[in-house]
């Protein structure tokens, strides 16, 4: 009988130059932290390799062995999501951290381990594979959903592309807003959402109407939102300014469509001599 092959990993990389958003983590919570991130991180390349599971109990027996109350805990998780570290749609839907980076940190270590295929489960799958040197996919499904992907060897140009790929995220992962939340933390809105919603709205300034409504929530503590409700706050918000500067521009074009009518018969009346 062939032995299961394994998923988790014996290490993983770690880069000693903290970005931003871990830079956040550790002024708001200090040491702690860190060193609750970087053992969330171990659990998920040790166990799964690139997820995993994230329920109360989970939390709790996660607290138990790192010697941390599971409140401060479940907060660092959540400034973690809010901040990006973890993907915020994925934890809302499956109950589970994970993020583009963890994937595709785990691909290429498979990959340089010579791993001949790994199961990933297609709801879950972050990472572009098609960047980090998986040649071809197998048509065989698991009863977890899970699909199996051939591994081959990254190439130079694989590479560039990917340092390109997140060089762009990062662009693209800047805080363009920041709204105060309930509990005093920031729900942070990244230049590509901001992006996106003034697609959505394209007869208001996004960015203006956002800076409106998080100077609004600055002096209004209690209209603030918890972090899972604000999204629909601000799309609530934005909806009622595009409403507004709908019913203004239309009420200035039945304004110039009178004026347009007035100046229209006024010049009838001078072409028959009935004005001065």
């Amino acid at each position: 009988m062939a032995r299961p092959t394994k998923a988790g990993l014996d290490y993983f990389p770690h880069n000693c130059i903290p970005d931003q958003r871990m830079e956040l983590i550790e002024a708001e919570y200090g040491l702690t932290g860190y060193a609750v991130i970087f053992k969330l991180y171990e659990k998920i390349f040790v166990e799964k390799g690139y997820f995993c599971e994230w329920t109360k109990d989970v939390a709790l027996m996660f607290a138990r062995r790192n010697g941390v109350g599971v409140n401060v805990v479940s907060e660092i998780v959540n400034a973690g999501i809010r901040r990006g570290i973890f993907d915020s749609n994925l934890f809302r839907k499956y109950q589970i951290l994970t993020s583009t980076e963890i994937q595709e940190t785990y691909l290429e270590v498979v990959t340089k381990l010579k791993r001949v295929s790994v199961n990933l489960k297609q709801e879950y799958l972050l990472a572009d594979r098609t960047l980090l040197g998986v040649t071809s996919e197998k048509t065989a499904v698991s009863p977890e959903k899970t699909r199996v992907f051939s591994m081959g060897k990254s190439t130079k140009e694989k590479k560039e592309k990917e340092s390109k790929r997140k060089e762009n995220k990062g662009k693209e992962s800047r805080c363009a807003a920041a709204m105060p939340l309930r509990d005093g933390s920031m729900y942070e809105i990244t230049e590509k959402t901001a992006n996106q919603l003034q697609q959505l709205y394209p007869n208001i300034r996004v960015m203006q109407s956002l800076r409106k409504m998080a100077d609004f929530l600055y002096n209004n503590d209690g209209k603030r939102r918890d972090y899972i409700a604000m999204d629909n706050y601000i799309r609530w918000w934005l909806e009622q300014d595009s409403s507004r500067a709908q019913s203004e521009a239309e009420q200035k074009k039945e304004f110039r469509t009178e004026e347009h009518q007035a100046s229209y018969d006024i010049s009838i009346l001078d072409g028959i001599g009935l004005t001065d």
